[in-house]
């Protein structure tokens, strides 16, 4: 039942941040908090599995990164605004907040754990952002890039025999 709150509040929070962030659409709105909710679940389930948040951070960071990046092709709009609004269910906050905190209370050894903590938490989701938009660039966009041009190349020839099929109506005329 936990976990049904937490996936919950990962994508009423990821809404509210695409409402925030003016994403356009109720259909981009929804497609962005469906990420929130997905990147989050990943997290769980890694977590669950590995007993290691700094696995389960980089994996769902990944996950929603892969996701953001195919949204954003299939619904035509930047990847940057899926990509931010998906992770914010990860960002280390809580642990920031204590880190903070700490430092202020003059507890110098709970700052260092928290901030360490929080540090490796953030390096890993920053490396799943890389590794999964690496991914995308070097795999999969040559890809799609050539898959665009043979389908300009077709509709070129499509236009071409067109034309000749036109003049040739009118000479016989």
């Amino acid at each position: 039942m936990k976990e049904v709150c937490q996936l919950i509040a990962a994508f009423a929070g990821s809404a509210g941040f695409a409402l925030f962030y003016n994403l356009h659409g109720l259909k981009n709105l929804l497609t962005a908090a469906f990420g929130g909710l997905l990147g989050w679940l990943v997290f769980l389930f890694i977590k669950h599995v590995s007993e290691n948040e700094f696995l389960a951070a980089y994996t769902a960071t990944v996950s929603v990164s892969l996701y953001s990046e195919g949204c954003a092709r299939l619904l035509k709009s930047p990847a940057t605004g899926f990509l931010i609004i998906t992770a914010i269910p990860m960002v280390p906050g809580a642990s920031l907040y204590r880190c903070m905190n700490s430092l202020l209370l003059g507890s110098i050894d709970r700052f260092r754990e928290e901030g360490t903590y929080t540090l490796l938490f953030a390096s890993c989701m920053a490396a799943g952002f890389v590794s999964a938009t690496l991914l995308v660039r070097i795999l999969l966009l040559p890809y799609i890039h050539r898959t665009r041009e043979l389908l300009m190349q077709e509709q070129m020839r499509q236009k071409s025999s067109k034309r000749k099929t036109d003049m040739e109506k009118t000479e016989n005329i």
